[in-house]
């Protein structure tokens, strides 16, 4: 339900985005895809290994400054690989402006977990420091697609705004 809820408010970034404008020959810029990954991350804090997919934004090794962290959460019954399925969407929306280059992670939560527990330290506490390993430049702050963690942004303000 949670991806349904984000590629729905994609959709009406996108939608809301659009100009009846045709664009020349000479202001169309060359598409330059996404870079999607897949791990497995050991967490202390689960004691096992967890799946992790990370989409990463066109000419991210040429960022002067350290990106954005957006954690994906996929919602009930997904997995890693529902981020991967957006990696279209993604690489259109970096392309157009549309959002500003930044890193994007999720993985398999297991079918249940709602984030709690062991699952939301995962995603506050560890999560985010596996952009920083993957990638290098990653900033510890980021955003979070589903309402499923809205009680970690509650007790932790500063580590998601």
């Amino acid at each position: 339900m949670g991806s349904l809820v984000a590629l729905g408010v994609l959709l009406f970034v996108l939608g809301c985005s659009s100009s009846d404008e045709q664009p020349t020959t000479s202001a169309v810029k060359p598409v330059t895809a996404v870079t999607t990954q897949l791990h497995e991350v050991q967490s202390d804090v689960r004691g096992e290994s967890v799946p992790v997919s990370v989409i990463l934004p066109p000419n991210y090794r040429e960022a002067d400054k350290d990106l954005p962290l957006l954690i994906h959460l996929h919602g009930g019954g997904g997995d890693r690989n529902r981020l991967i399925g957006f990696s279209d969407l993604y690489t259109h929306m970096f392309n157009s402006e549309i959002l500003p280059p930044m890193v994007v992670v999720s993985f398999s939560g297991g079918p249940g977990s709602f984030y709690y527990g062991s699952w939301e330290r995962f995603v506050t506490d560890e999560l985010p420091t596996v952009g920083k390993r993957i990638v290098g430049n990653v900033a510890r702050s980021g955003q979070n697609t589903d309402d499923g963690n809205f009680h970690g942004w509650l007790r932790h303000p500063e580590d998601w705004f």
